[in-house]
């Protein structure tokens, strides 16, 4: 089915929020090296990663021939493909080990373009904050991260760090080692394609916010209490597999209406490629339908609401990773969501859930929980 690209529903509120955004759906160019690299054989990709690092110092040195200096020279963490088609929640937890080691390691995550089946590229829209770090690297410190880092150590290593133990915890201490051998590097290649992590999302807040962009706190209303409901692209009657039940979702709807009172709250139902068959079962009075055709803009629209209802979805659990002060209420607990309550924004599975987590909604949304 052929995506739509205008904007349906356009909220007004949103405009400075999305501006960033432009462009983000825009298929990458063909011509881009880095997608020709995420889809060649073995042997080649080695070959074109050091094509571009040989395109990277003729930049650099032109850079210091026309203005007599460079600037301070970055490190560059490479990840060579393995990201998948899928949309950007997914994709994340094919690459997870690299966004831990590479923080870890000081660097600035690269990945090789990898176009989604949801008509955007995920590694461009990543990329894009520091493809500038790449001008300035100094080639000659190039490093395989698989000459120092074993593939059998990586999990335990990025999980060590990950739980930000004591200085003296053994993955620890070997994080510290890794990263004292490597310092003198510049460039880390990481050939890893066959990881996938579904934890791990709570050391993330901070890379995708930098990233991507967190959605900014706004002042609490009374009278426009917001709730973000996720139906997750693909699910159909009768078929959810990553979606909160309609019979949870009414549940807890009914349970909002009853605090703020039913005229003060505003749903807004989230669902890529809309089945009308499941929206009719939502019951609410009015919603707004948010599936605009850009995948990114309507994540972000989740995300902005005082309370979100979502599942297992890995798009939903993105959206709450940028979302701004609130509750975020899921099915079940999930590994997705394993400490993930940060930046004043609480996460309860209904497994614990009770009419009473609403009444801290207003506090959380006033930044009573900001960390």
């Amino acid at each position: 089915m052929a995506r739509r690209r205008s904007l349906e529903e356009a909220d007004v509120e949103m405009e400075g929020l999305l501006e960033e955004q432009t462009g983000w759906s825009d298929r990458p160019s063909p011509s881009s090296p880095l997608q020709r690299l995420s889809a060649a054989s073995t042997p080649f990709r080695v070959l074109s990663l050091a094509g571009i690092l040989i395109l990277l110092g003729v930049a650099v040195v032109g850079s210091r021939s026309v203005g007599g200096s460079a600037e301070t020279s970055s490190r560059v963490y490479i990840r060579d493909g393995g990201i998948g088609n899928e949309g950007i929640g997914s994709a994340i937890q094919r690459f997870k080990e690299s966004i831990i080691l590479s923080q870890a390691l000081h660097s600035h995550l690269i990945l090789t373009d990898r176009p989604s089946e949801h008509g955007y590229s995920t590694s461009e829209i990543l990329n894009r904050k520091y493809l500038h770090a790449a001008k300035n690297v100094d080639l000659s410190k190039a490093c395989n991260l698989g000459d120092y880092l074993p593939w059998y150590r990586r999990d335990e290593l990025a999980h060590g760090w990950c739980a930000h133990g004591p200085a003296d915890d053994p993955s620890q201490v070997e994080i510290t080692e890794l990263a004292r051998q490597m310092q003198h590097c510049t460039v880390i290649l990481d050939a890893r394609r066959d990881e996938v992590h579904e934890d791990m999302n709570g050391c993330l807040h901070s890379w995708l916010r930098d990233r991507i962009g967190g959605v900014p706190r706004r002042p609490w209303n009374a009278r426009r209490v917001t709730v973000g409901v996720h139906i997750r692209w693909g699910d159909a009657a009768g078929q959810f597999r990553g979606s909160m039940s309609i019979e949870n979702i009414n549940r807890l709807l009914r349970d909002i209406r009853d605090k703020f009172g039913s005229g003060n709250v505003d749903v807004s139902l989230v669902m890529e490629q809309h089945d009308s068959a499941i929206l009719r079962q939502i019951d609410t009075p009015k919603y707004r339908l948010v599936d605009s055709g850009d995948s990114l803009a309507d994540m972000k629209r989740l995300a902005d609401n005082n309370i979100m209802l979502v599942a297992e979805s890995s798009y939903a659990a993105t959206a709450h990773l940028l979302a701004p002060p609130g509750l975020t209420i899921g099915q079940i607990e999930h590994p997705k969501y394993d400490n993930t309550t940060a930046y004043g924004r609480e996460f309860v599975s209904l497994e614990r859930y009770t009419p009473a987590w609403l009444d801290k909604v207003e506090s959380l949304v006033q930044g009573g929980l900001l960390s």
